[in-house]
């Protein structure tokens, strides 16, 4: 019994002491508890470093002329600072191959590494960041090359010292050396003229831009101007990413990827054309794409310029279309347009170009469509061998008790000789001058549209009711034909008229402006079909230009007015011209 008394009594005490031992550890001010602490609130010491000449200045292998300047200044800071000049390189990778970064990179703009990548994506136009990303890599990117030369001065600026003039190069204060720290950054974000942007009645960021190949320039062109509108991207989906949503497609007619296809058309020609909330930017051909995308932008970019703004949806019959013509032209940009409804399937345009360097240039349209009215050979009263100006040729139509809406100067003609038409000139079926060797247009007694070179005469002998000539045929089943290229008159940018055909039998009668370089500074005929094309026209022909281009329309009340500005200041007598008119049950809009 004692030895048993003595056994609990042993354990009793050894349960004691290492129940005092657990509670000691577990109940301790310091040891293990501040150990944790210490660890959980320590931070670590910042990363410092200074540049040195291993470090490489990376730019875009296709860099814009203004991201190859910024990575100049870039050099030239460094050497201001450190007193040595940096090795300058692209980000140049063989197709199909990984991007082999080098070890120590600065990068300039939007190159292909990784870390400029994710700078770019969250960069509207204006905007611009820089950032130290560690010890090998530092990132300098604007969402536009303008922006990121800017990124370049300020990342010179604050963190060397240095700046120079940005027009002469002067150096306005000298770089000194400084050490890096890694997670430096700044972010500038700019002010946008347009807070608030929809399209339709959906807001912008709903939208993106699908694209069947991203190695296109021209996708740039339209990120860009939205951005420089709203201050935000359009999010960039390859056309086999794409699954649902509003979106600007950019290279298809359909989400398909296939295109828009009228028989006619060459691979030459884009279009731009609507399936309900999606706009569809569509070319076979890349070279098409950059006037594709500038005329998506004259036709939806919201001229709004501040607060809230919408891009107006213009209808799923609604097609904007042109030939991407490279050849003879003067670089033509359409930057105003203005049109108005002068009878059912009668419309009246002005158009506003700019060409490639800045100066204007002014055209004047009625497009008929087709069945929509008739046209006419007009005269003067007196017939062949008299000149008249283009308006007296609309009165005497109107006269004649025809209502008669639009004439415009159609052949050449011996100007102060014997006045007479150099070529074909048929009214009302009666043949009044044969066709010579000169291009023609006409109307068949049955309404249809017809053109083509003399040779070509023999097979419409007797179906036209009305028909004058011109001098070349610029546009033939939707390709170019002859342009006057390398000679003096089709290069020479004049004063023109021209009639162009589309392929569903419309009636284009243009004019354009010329000879007056704050007004209108003319076009080459190359220009000329360009034109043509915008408005859908597939066939084209020149008619005569000069002095003689006059372009004359009747209001609703029967007053007759001057649309264009006739180079010599005041309407010319002409041979003869073409007047659009309107049944009497069309006088009405």
């Amino acid at each position: 019994m004692k030895t048993l008394t003595k056994l609990l009594s042993g354990l009793l005490i050894l349960c004691i002491l290492l129940l005092s031992a657990s509670c000691e550890q577990t109940a301790s001010p310091e040891g293990t508890t501040e150990g944790i602490s210490e660890s959980l609130t320590e931070t670590e010491a910042p990363v410092s470093f200074e540049l040195t000449e291993k470090f490489i200045l990376i730019c875009p292998e296709l860099a814009d002329p203004v991201e190859f300047e910024a990575v100049q200044l870039l050099s030239r800071g460094i050497r201001s600072a450190f007193g040595f000049y940096c090795e300058m390189t692209t980000d140049f990778t063989r197709k199909g191959a990984e991007v082999q970064p080098n070890e120590f990179e600065i990068l300039v703009g939007r190159t292909n590494r990784n870390e400029s990548r994710e700078l770019f994506v969250e960069l509207p136009y204006y905007d611009y960041t820089y950032e130290v990303v560690n010890e090998n890599v530092i990132a300098i990117c604007g969402g536009s090359p303008e922006a990121t030369y800017t990124a370049v001065e300020s990342f010179l600026l604050q963190l060397f010292g240095y700046q120079e003039d940005p027009e002469t190069r002067e150096v306005l204060s000298a770089g000194a050396a400084a050490t890096l720290t890694v997670g430096t950054a700044e972010l500038f974000e700019a002010e946008y003229p347009v807070s608030s942007l929809k399209i339709g009645t959906r807001d912008f960021s709903e939208y993106s831009l699908v694209v069947t190949d991203e190695t296109l320039s021209s996708i740039s062109t339209v990120i860009g101007a939205f951005s420089r509108l709203c201050g935000q991207n359009l999010p960039v989906v390859p056309l086999e990413e794409y699954t649902s949503g509003p979106a600007i497609f950019f290279g298809c007619a359909k989400p398909d990827g296939s295109h828009y296809e009228i028989s006619m058309y060459n691979p030459t020609r884009y279009f731009i054309v609507e399936s309900g909330e999606n706009i569809f930017i569509d070319f076979k051909n890349s070279g098409a794409s950059e006037r594709a995308a500038e005329r998506f932008l004259i036709e939806y970019l919201p001229k709004t310029a501040e607060g809230s703004a919408t891009v107006h949806l213009k209808g799923a019959d609604s097609i904007f279309t042109a030939l991407n013509i490279t050849n003879g032209t003067n670089g033509l940009v359409l930057t105003e347009t203005d049109s108005q409804t002068l009878a059912n399937g009668v419309y009246y345009t002005a158009q506003l170009y700019t060409d490639k360097n800045g100066a204007p240039v002014r055209a004047y349209a009625v497009t008929i469509k087709n069945g929509a009215a008739s046209i006419t050979t007009s005269l003067p009263a007196s017939g062949v061998g008299y000149v008249t100006s283009v308006k007296n040729m609309l009165k005497n139509e109107r006269a004649e008790g025809k209502n008669a809406i639009v004439s415009i100067n159609a052949d050449f003609f011996d100007m102060g000789g014997t006045n007479v038409m150099r070529g074909l000139c048929i009214k009302d079926g009666q043949v009044l001058h044969s066709v010579g060797e000169h291009p023609w247009f006409g109307i068949t007694k049955d309404g249809k549209a017809v053109m083509g070179v003399s040779s070509e005469y023999d097979t419409y002998a007797g179906k036209l009711q009305n028909a004058v000539g011109g001098s070349h045929i610029l546009l033939r089943k939707d390709n170019t034909d002859n342009l006057g290229i390398g000679s003096d008159f089709g290069d020479t940018r004049h004063p023109r008229t021209a009639v162009g055909v589309t392929p569903s039998g419309d009636i284009v009668l243009l004019v354009v402006d010329g000879r007056q370089p704050s007004v209108s500074n003319g076009a080459s005929l190359a220009d000329l079909a360009f034109i043509l094309s915008s408005f859908g026209c597939s066939d084209g022909i020149n008619l005569d230009g000069g002095g003689s281009s006059t372009f004359v329309l009747s209001d609703a009340n029967g007053v007759l007015s001057v649309m264009n500005s006739p180079s010599a200041g005041a309407l010319r007598a002409v041979a003869n011209g073409l007047t659009v008119i309107l049944s009497e049950t069309d006088g009405e809009k």
